[in-house]
């Protein structure tokens, strides 16, 4: 199943509490919801004309599934919209609308709302230089004492 990317807005309803309480509170519980189906996203807080805390952002949806059955406790939050980004366009125009009041908010908030799961990258692989393909032999060459008095290493008479 491809990861599937959706602009989301959520709107919890008016609350009589400090701004920072208020993000925190719903931080914390739009984070233990959000994990449950996605691996990255990002929400930007956001006060509409009434001076409500809203916030706007882009999801990626691993599991389209879990996420119906988690957004009926998103919308116990408050309102929850959201809408799939189909083109690269439409990624852009969605970020661009959800960061416009950023450089306003941020005085209040010190970062966005984001997570991003670590992904699990294979190994890197070793390169081996091989003589036959015109590389040369690479062989360390013995430690010595100029090396000794480079690395402040001192050198022990006793045997």
């Amino acid at each position: 199943m491809r990861n599937l990317y959706y602009f989301i807005t959520v709107s919890p309803p008016y609350r009589g509490l400090s701004v920072n309480k208020l993000f925190r509170q719903d931080t914390d519980q739009m984070r233990q919801l959000f994990n449950q189906f996605s691996d990255h996203y990002c929400l930007y807080p956001e006060f509409d004309d009434k001076g409500r805390l809203h916030y706007h952002g882009i999801v990626r949806i691993t599991d389209k599934i879990k996420y119906f059955k988690v957004k009926y406790r998103i919308d116990q939050i408050g309102y929850c919209c959201a809408k799939e980004l189909k083109t690269h366009m439409d990624h852009m125009r969605s970020l661009l609308y959800c960061m416009k009041e950023w450089p306003d908010t941020r005085r209040l908030f010190t970062t966005p709302f984001i997570y991003s799961k670590p992904s699990k990258a294979p190994p890197k692989k070793q390169l081996k230089l091989n003589p036959k393909c015109g590389h040369k032999h690479y062989e360390p060459r013995p430690f010595t004492i100029v090396d000794a008095f480079e690395y402040g290493v001192q050198r022990n008479d006793n045997g």
